[in-house]
């Protein structure tokens, strides 16, 4: 998707738009090319490690039997 921010950069330079004045732009994922991008781009940082862990946690326990209640995970981001 990083081509999709790239466009929406690219668009508003060339409108004159200025960022992040009057736009603000945000990406997911730590894509580590927007560190570099000028004016910055907010990054939120998504902690895919622990929803890995998570949804084999859960897989094991709805193979096995063990979970008795239904359960709703939430995790937190952090804007970078």
């Amino acid at each position: 998707m990083i081509w999709l921010l790239l466009v929406f950069y690219n668009s508003y330079k060339s409108e004159n738009i200025k960022l992040p004045d009057e736009v603000k732009l945000v990406s997911f994922n730590d894509l580590e090319v927007i560190q570099y991008a000028v004016p910055s781009v907010s990054g939120v940082h998504i902690p895919v490690d622990e929803f890995g862990r998570t949804a084999v946690r859960m897989a094991e326990e709805r193979i096995n039997k063990t979970r008795k209640i239904a359960i709703h995970v939430c995790s937190g981001g952090a804007i970078k």
